[in-house]
């Protein structure tokens, strides 16, 4: 395995921060998981797993979406790289964080569970 660079392990520190940061919403984005509503992707956004998602679910997802989204474009900003490197490691650490039996998109675009 090679070694991280100094760059991605500081990217890596700053999207783990992102992803554990606690919020009023951490409870419900759980339970949408395990429901099988949502889950994570490796563009390091959430994604509709089951098209009959409730509209409150839909809403968790966006507005999870936009705070990731903005947090992302925050850190690309600060480390100077682009957002795209940043939202990829983000969707790396989000699918190893996710608990077993949540579903998880890879790069390809197939859900599977974890």
């Amino acid at each position: 395995m090679k070694p991280l660079t100094p760059l991605f392990s500081r990217l890596l520190l700053t999207v783990l921060v992102v992803l554990t940061a606690t919020s009023a919403a951490a409870a419900d984005l759980t339970q949408a998981k395990a429901q099988g509503w949502l889950g994570e992707q490796a563009n390091g956004y959430l994604g509709l797993v089951s098209a009959s998602a409730p509209a409150d679910v839909r809403a968790l997802m966006q507005d999870v979406n936009a705070r990731r989204q903005a947090r992302y474009q925050q850190i690309a900003a600060q480390q100077r790289v682009p957002a795209g490197e940043v939202e990829k490691v983000g969707g790396q650490t989000a699918i190893q964080r996710t608990l077993p039996g949540n579903w998880v998109r890879d790069a390809s675009g197939a859900w599977r569970r974890k």
